[in-house]
């Protein structure tokens, strides 16, 4: 769809996102996305906010975005040096939940 080098798939239950596969990526890579999941959808980060606004998000650069969630960005981000994200969620009926 977008020739990402990485990609993950994650679900929602019980009122927070949970990790549920990873493509591409290293143990350690995969054990820093692991760290930060799971946890409420918000907006402050690609998959929040893909999944409250039904709809593909990309944010080119994560760095950037001075709300981008500190957690992602001390973690994940360090370890993969990712600098773009693309969400899109899979959806029934336009709805996530």
């Amino acid at each position: 769809m977008c020739e990402a080098e990485l990609s993950s798939v994650f679900r929602f239950e019980d009122g927070r996102l949970y990790l549920v596969a990873v493509h591409s990526l290293s143990p350690e890579e995969a054990a820093a996305v692991h760290s930060v999941f799971p946890r409420p959808p918000a907006r402050n980060f690609i998959v929040g906010r893909a999944f409250l606004d039904i709809r593909p998000v990309q944010i080119e650069d994560v760095l950037a975005e001075p709300d981008y969630d500190a957690r992602i960005r001390e973690r994940p981000q360090s370890v993969i040096a990712f600098r773009s994200a693309f969400g899109v969620p899979i959806c029934c009926d336009g709805s996530t939940s």
